[in-house]
């Protein structure tokens, strides 16, 4: 499992996971290097990093080994989608330690697709985005249906499922 979080809620989200039987949460870090929030303006410094904590459960998964930072700027303007889309590369960098052929990946949250189109291009099994609103779940299938056709790869992507497959 994968799950990112507010810097704010460091603490609170590494010991929530362990009491649930996500043990030893394994951070990774976001730093965004001209991007940020200022959660109290005038009292607080620009959050410009976005936690990441890798949790697994049994141990059985292999993982390549990377390093646990990826430093890039979230998309902007026309590019950007909605306000918490995650950059492309770090996703990529980020999922391709983890997703192999039998890969089935869950996003509950998947905004603008970007963990469901970087699983697919990493071949995943099968990746499943729920989406909450309307007009992100719409890009989202717009994107996803870019890697089906190659668009994103410049070659031919086999798929082994549909978008309803993957609930969009």
């Amino acid at each position: 499992m994968i799950v990112s979080f507010s810097m704010t809620q460091y603490e609170a989200v590494k010991a929530r996971l362990n009491r649930i039987g996500w043990v030893n949460p394994v951070p990774f870090a976001w730093p965004k290097p001209s991007a940020g929030i200022i959660p109290r303006p005038g009292r607080d410094l620009r959050q410009c990093w976005e936690p990441i904590f890798i949790c697994e459960r049994g141990g059985g998964r292999k993982v390549e080994g990377k390093r646990n930072w990826f430093a890039g700027d979230p998309p902007r303007g026309d590019a950007r989608e909605h306000q918490s889309e995650k950059n492309e590369e770090m996703m990529q960098h980020l999922l391709s330690a983890f997703v192999a052929e039998d890969t089935r990946l869950l996003d509950p949250t998947c905004g603008s697709g970007v963990a469901i189109r970087v699983a697919k291009r990493l071949r995943a099994a099968y990746a499943l985005g729920l989406e909450i609103s309307e007009q992100n779940a719409l890009r989202a299938r717009a994107g996803i249906e870019k890697v089906k056709l190659g668009e994103l790869l410049g070659e031919p992507l086999k798929v082994n499922c549909t978008l309803e497959d993957l609930g969009l």
